[in-house]
């Protein structure tokens, strides 16, 4: 069996989670911050609708790759047990705090939806 085919695989579906967290987030600071100078508030059906699915959006990406990257860092410390040589209490850092992003998303993904179910 291919040792290096679990690596890359870990840290390219958590990558792609963070990454596309990452930009989610940068791009609703940009919208915040714009809407703060111009001093215009967010408070509009579309805004708030828009903000929400794309929250649960990235959290769904963000569980899966934390998902996904779980999975493999468990076949290889319980199941093939290379776990010594690969790195593997900083996969399990990275696979932690990607849990934790996620977990961080679920209150905001939830204040979105409230705020899109109260009638204006």
């Amino acid at each position: 069996m291919n040792n290096k085919l679990t690596p890359t695989f870990l840290t390219s579906a958590l990558a792609l989670a963070v990454t596309v967290q990452g930009l989610w987030s940068f791009m609703i600071g940009i919208v915040e911050l714009y809407a703060l100078m111009v001093k215009r508030g967010l408070r509009n059906r579309f805004v708030v609708c828009l903000f929400a699915i794309g929250d649960v959006i990235t959290g769904q990406i963000s569980f899966y790759g934390s998902c996904a990257a779980a999975g493999v860092i468990i076949l290889m410390d319980e199941d093939l047990i290379i776990c010594s040589g690969n790195h593997c209490p900083a996969f399990k850092a990275s696979v932690a705090m990607a849990f934790m992003c996620f977990f961080s998303l679920i209150p905001t993904c939830f204040l979105n939806t409230w705020l899109m179910a109260i009638p204006r």
